[in-house]
């Protein structure tokens, strides 16, 4: 029987795999860091956009807050006039003092 000596290719072919895995490995790895940059950037953007709208809606509170303060005070100040208007009504002639 005739022998033939395959120990080059099979000790090529064992390189070749672990070449193959290797750059796949380094493939994997930088698809994963890319994805999770890119996921980085969408929550950046994501909280960037909330940040912006708790700003928004803290300016608006603020603003109904100051018409709901100067409200406030012109109840008060209408409160002592509407007490004027009552103190005078009681002041009005009545029907049986009335001369005719």
């Amino acid at each position: 029987m005739i022998r033939i000596n395959l120990l080059q290719f099979r000790s090529a072919r064992t390189k070749e795999n672990i070449r193959r895995q290797l750059s796949i490995s380094v493939l994997v790895v930088i698809m994963t860091l890319v994805s999770l940059f890119g996921i980085y950037l969408l929550l950046n953007s994501q909280i960037d956009d909330l940040n912006s709208r708790i700003k928004i809606t803290t300016a608006e509170l603020e603003k109904y807050d100051k018409i709901n303060r100067k409200s406030k005070r012109s109840r008060r100040s209408w409160t002592p006039s509407t007490r004027k208007w009552t103190s005078s009504g009681s002041l009005r002639p009545t029907a049986t003092s009335r001369s005719c």
